[in-house]
This record gives structure tokens, C-alpha cells and sequence, in this order.
């Protein structure tokens, strides 16, 4: 939408008549140069218009993607060796919990793999308890992997400081982060019904267009 509004806004400006050069279009220009200039304008215009309706159709064709459509997105094997530490995975939360994964089981899990002194990961997590608040245990399960930090005192501080409302696996001996690869944090992996469908190797921003999108045509399948 802001692209489009950008749009609209240089055709406006382009045809002001004060955008114009100085005897191009004004009494003194002859009437074959007028004639070219408003002929060029004319296809300036058209081409913006043409961009306009090209970005309005591929927000609509997102908004209209289905679970079916997001899986082709991603080359099936891709992630092969995500998808196979999932499924050997079991994941001890903070609180003694154990987790893992069930085809019956939420659609969606989020593997959000991070560290304290990480500030992009912690940038991360108000975005991910607004995704918790918006969809039920039964649509999502997030859980967040630190790197093994020795201190329980700072890991139950930053939990309470974000409001962490997702399980957070305390991974002391860095045998998940050796399973799934991990060499670089923050970095969030997402299945749906054990295929992966996003991966994203640095800060992420769960709330915006594009994750919304692509959750709510998943979520919509799987409900």
C-alpha cells in the first residue's frame, strides 16, 4: 500500500503543470513539441497505473494464498535435515516439560533459537508473544532454544521483562543447537505439519504483512 501511495503521489506532481520545463508546453513551444510532451506524460501515466494495479493484484493474490500454495513455495527436501531433527527431537523446557513433535499435534511450530547477550533475538520476542496471544496451544507451538546460558537468574529475568508466554528450552549441553546446525543466532525455523516453511537467519519480525499472511492462510487449512 505505501508503494502504491508513492505512486500516485509522483503522478500528481508529474502532472502539475509547474513539473513541466519552462516553453515545452507554453505559448512559445510549437505544437508538435506540446503534442510529443503531453504523448509522453500520457505513457509515463500509464506505466504507473499499470504498476499500481500490478501491486494491488499481488497483495490480493497473498492474501488469497492457501496452506497448499505456501508448502510449493518451499522445494520439498530442502530442509530435510530440520525436518528430520524435529521429528528425533525432545525438548526439556525451563520448567521440566517435555515436547515434541506429534503429527496430531499443533500445525505450527516456530523453533526461535537465541541467547541473552543476542539483542536482535531479543528484539524478537514481542513479536512473538503477540503471534502466542493471537492463535491457541492448539495452532502453535513456539519454543525458544538458548544457547545453554549457566544462569537460570538471567534467562527467568528476561522472561519475565518480554512477557515470554511460549516454553523456553534451556539447552545446557548444545546438543539441539549441534542437532538442527544452529552456527548463528537469532534463527527461527517454521513447520507446518512437519515441513518446513520459513527460515529466517537473523532479526524477524513475526507481526508483520508477510508472516500474517502466510500464518493466516496455514491456519485456515489447519483449522
Amino acid at each position: 500500500m505505501a508503494k502504491i501511495v508513492s505512486v500516485l503521489r509522483r503522478l500528481r506532481r508529474l502532472l502539475r503543470p509547474a513539473s513541466l520545463a519552462p516553453g515545452l508546453v507554453g505559448p512559445g513551444a510549437s505544437t508538435a513539441r506540446r503534442a510529443s510532451v503531453l504523448a509522453a506524460v500520457l505513457a509515463f501515466t500509464g506505466f504507473l497505473l499499470v504498476q499500481v494495479v500490478m501491486d494491488m493484484a499481488t497483495v490480493s493474490e497473498d492474501d488469497g494464498r492457501t496452506a497448499a500454495e505456501v508448502l510449493a513455495s518451499v522445494p520439498e527436501g530442502e530442509y530435510g535435515h530440520y525436518e528430520s531433527a524435529l521429528r528425533a527431537a525432545v525438548f526439556t523446557d525451563s520448567s521440566g516439560s517435555s515436547h515434541s513433535w506429534d503429527e496430531d499435534g499443533p500445525p505450527l511450530v516456530i523453533l526461535n533459537f537465541w541467547a541473552s547477550w543476542c539483542v536482535p533475538c531479543l528484539e524478537e520476542f514481542p513479536s512473538l508473544v503477540e503471534l502466542r496471544k493471537r492463535h491457541g496451544s492448539d495452532e502453535v507451538l513456539i519454543l525458544a532454544v538458548n544457547s545453554g546460558e549457566d544462569s537460570p537468574f538471567e534467562i527467568s529475568r528476561i522472561v519475565e521483562r518480554y512477557g515470554v508466554n511460549f516454553p523456553v528450552v534451556v539447552d545446557r549441553d548444545g546438543g539441539v543447537f549441534k542437532s538442527f546446525g544452529v552456527s548463528a543466532i537469532p534463527l527461527s525455523i517454521v513447520f507446518y505439519r512437519g515441513r518446513v516453511v520459513d527460515v529466517s537467519r537473523g532479526y524477524r519480525d513475526f507481526s508483520d504483512e508477510e508472516a500474517t499472511r502466510k500464518f493466516r492462510a496455514l491456519l485456515n487449512v489447519a483449522s
